[in-house]
């Protein structure tokens, strides 16, 4: 009987150590990111067409889930205030097991996508995903030296040889 208690603690014990390992990795490449955690507003623009550049507001809500091992980002986008243009909801974590970052995102219409995120050396979150109709598109968000969220857009049509900037966004911390 004590070697079977014996065994069963020996198990027990290595599958804790186990995921505290993979916990530890989770949240050390969570913490690349939680500069993000907090409600942020400002401005940005969106063009539809090489000469149509398009202004909005923006508001971005951040919230750490988990002990930090996920960010729910609820994203919101108006013009003239009463116009809402961007309606979205993602939640991204690090998948341990495949050594990546995974985000999957919502919009309004019930359009979503498992979008490709990393953060690089320069410390840039950077996610994207292809779309049937536009390409690939890339975005990139960095903390700017003011404690910014300045974010770009670009679509690829040639596959990722050339990029083409179509959005851009500065949000400042508000909580």
């Amino acid at each position: 009987m004590k070697k079977v208690l014996l065994l069963v603690l020996l198990i027990l014990s290595t599958n804790l150590a186990f995921a505290q390992y993979i916990d530890s990795l989770q949240v050390n490449e969570m913490k690349k990111v939680q500069w993000l955690a907090g409600k942020w507003e400002g401005e940005g623009w969106m063009m539809f067409g090489p000469e149509e550049k398009h202004t909005f507001s923006q508001t971005e809500t951040v919230t750490s889930k988990l002990n930090g091992l996920l960010l729910a980002i609820e994203g919101l986008g108006t013009v003239d205030e009463s116009k809402i243009i961007h309606n979205a909801f993602a939640v991204l974590s690090f998948d341990s097991e495949n050594q990546r970052f995974v985000m999957r995102a919502h919009k309004a219409d019930g359009a979503f996508t498992e979008a490709d995120a990393l953060v690089d050396d320069n410390g840039d979150f950077i996610w994207g995903f292809n779309h049937p109709y536009a390409g690939e598109l890339r975005f990139t968000i960095r903390q700017n030296d003011k404690g910014q969220w300045y974010e770009i857009g670009e679509v690829s049509s040639d596959n990722g040889n050339s990029w083409f900037q179509n959005f851009e966004l500065l949000l400042n911390k508000v909580e």
